[in-house]
């Protein structure tokens, strides 16, 4: 069961999705897909592993999410994946196509895990200014594509204000 998270930066959405995800026995699975590239990268990813601290097994993927199929999830209770936006630029870095792949993922992971609670976080970057270049042009529609695809598959879908869950589906 896939439960779509959107908003802004900073408003809230993985707090959200960790709480909601407290509310299912273990083994609960955090997925992250932030690459450790910088300091600043670097303090966020530890302040995010504090926040969770030891509720939650973290599973460090960036781009490759079908490697997850392959591992025991038997035992898995809920699925927290934080966070899309990163993930999609990792999979633009590595030439994987995000939409397509994501798609091939959903498909396989609605098949093996149907009933099983998964959080997919993701920021919407389509409500600011026009990106100034082609690339950030460029990500931003292939992220709002990829975000239209998720909101589309997911039994629910809230979006993200000032720490506020408003539930669209």
């Amino acid at each position: 069961m896939i439960r779509f998270i959107l908003g802004g930066a900073r408003s809230g959405k993985t707090n959200f999705a960790i709480e909601s995800a407290l509310k299912y026995p273990p083994e609960r699975i955090y997925i992250a897909t932030a690459l450790p590239i910088d300091d600043e990268m670097r303090e966020r990813i530890d302040a995010h592993k504090k926040e969770r601290g030891k509720k939650f097994r973290t599973w460090e993927i960036p781009y490759a999410l079908l490697e997850i199929l392959d591992r025991p999830l038997e035992d898995v209770g809920v699925f927290v994946l934080d966070c899309i936006t990163i993930w999609t630029a990792n999979a633009m870095i590595e030439s994987i196509d995000p939409l397509s792949y994501l798609k091939s993922f959903i498909c396989k992971l609605k098949g093996i895990k149907p009933e099983t609670p998964f959080y997919v976080v993701s920021n919407e970057v389509g409500m600011g200014i026009v990106p100034a270049n082609s690339l950030s042009r460029r990500y931003r529609d292939i992220l709002g594509k990829v975000n239209t695809f998720l909101a589309q598959e997911a039994e629910e879908v809230y979006f993200m204000v000032a720490g506020i869950p408003w539930k669209l589906k």
